[in-house]
């Protein structure tokens, strides 16, 4: 969606398999960019490698430019602070510099997907959630936060959220981001909605018993409006 609004047209995902990662660097500029997708332009970084042993790069896809009549250009590394913005430390940062990960993505963190039905297990103890399946491979970030939730209203709402790992069995599992919404308890399952996520306010906990938890989501969501009224978000 972010790059469809900056104007770009189509997007290739290539995934990289065993296929993909035993082509030769001249392969892959014959075969993929220059017969497959008529390439004519390509920027790289200043760190780009590609081919099997990462054998090709900058000056080699320089010295093919000129064989299959194409444009390259290398750019150089942005940085923030000092640090070399790259996905890989946003990635690390998420989940314990959330500001700094921020200021390298250039807007904030969020997720977007439709709300689905979970165990209600939430709604039992007075905190009804709304509940989003998580697809990554990997969750880039854990624990309860504060949100701004977007999708619901002409204006957002707040909420606190918690991002974790659940199993449905012992075979498949997914991952799921439940938001109680503050002061809310309208009915939008099935509504797509975009969770921002604004602060961490703890790490993930395990919990003995339902008192224990409901009595914890009590303490974040004081936490929580603390960080609203003072405008600490």
């Amino acid at each position: 969606m972010l790059l469809e609004k900056l104007g770009i047209d189509i997007l290739l995902l290539i995934k990289f398999n065993n296929i993909i990662a035993n082509l030769s660097a001249d392969h892959f500029v014959k075969n993929i960019l220059v017969n497959i997708l008529k390439i004519r332009y390509i920027v790289v970084g200043d760190d780009f490698t590609f081919g099997n042993d990462r054998k090709g790069d900058f000056n080699l896809l320089k010295k093919m430019s000129y064989i299959y009549n194409f444009q390259v250009q290398q750019i150089s590394s942005f940085r923030i602070h000092n640090f070399r913005v790259s996905s890989s430390l946003i990635k690390k940062l998420l989940d314990n510099n959330l500001k700094l990960a921020e200021k390298m993505l250039g807007r904030n963190f969020c997720i977007t997907g439709i709300v689905k039905h979970g165990n209600h297990l939430g709604r039992s103890i007075g905190f009804p959630t709304a509940n989003i399946n998580i697809f990554f491979d990997k969750l880039l970030l854990t624990g309860v936060y504060l949100v701004k939730i977007y999708g619901i209203s002409n204006n957002f709402l707040f909420g606190i959220s918690f991002i974790s790992e659940k199993h449905i069995t012992i075979k498949y599992h997914y991952k799921v981001c439940e938001v109680h919404i503050i002061d809310f308890a309208s009915n939008i399952y099935g509504k797509e909605i975009t969770i921002i996520f604004i602060k961490k306010i703890r790490e993930e906990h395990k919990f003995i018993s339902i008192f224990q938890l409901k009595g914890q989501i009590e303490r974040d969501l004081i936490v929580a409006k603390n960080i609203i009224a003072q405008n600490l978000y």
